[in-house]
């Protein structure tokens, strides 16, 4: 994988994270993906693991959005996936999630989230 490719889309979707707005930020973000390679498994498990290491290293801290985001734009499956944000009504830092794929809860139990956004 090429690290340079990699913080290059990291501080490209960070500037859309902040400023653009979700359905800007994904649609850039899959566009970017949709060239890329399917990953297997395996080498998707490896590019979430240096996403994370990128972003537990970034200003302002640890972002999931980010990570979704980077994730989405270096890989065509990821940049196929269902990007979800789940939101708790009481707001505030902490009180959001985003992540990739189907429901947070898929075994059945309640959603910890008062409202889930699919785009």
């Amino acid at each position: 994988m090429d690290l340079a490719v990699l913080l290059v889309r990291c501080f490209r979707l960070e500037r859309l994270r902040r400023s653009g707005g979700p359905r800007l930020a994904v649609s850039e973000a899959r566009r970017l993906g949709a060239v890329c390679r399917h990953r297997s498994p395996r080498e998707r498990m490896l590019l979430r693991r240096l996403i994370g290491r990128i972003d537990s290293r970034w200003p302002g801290g640890p972002n999931c959005y980010r990570r979704v985001l980077v994730e989405v734009s270096m890989d065509r499956g990821a940049a196929e996936d269902v990007v979800q944000f789940g939101l708790r009504s009481e707001g505030g830092a902490g009180s959001g999630h985003a992540w990739l794929g189907p429901d947070i809860a898929p075994d059945g139990r309640p959603s910890p989230y008062d409202a889930i956004v699919s785009i």
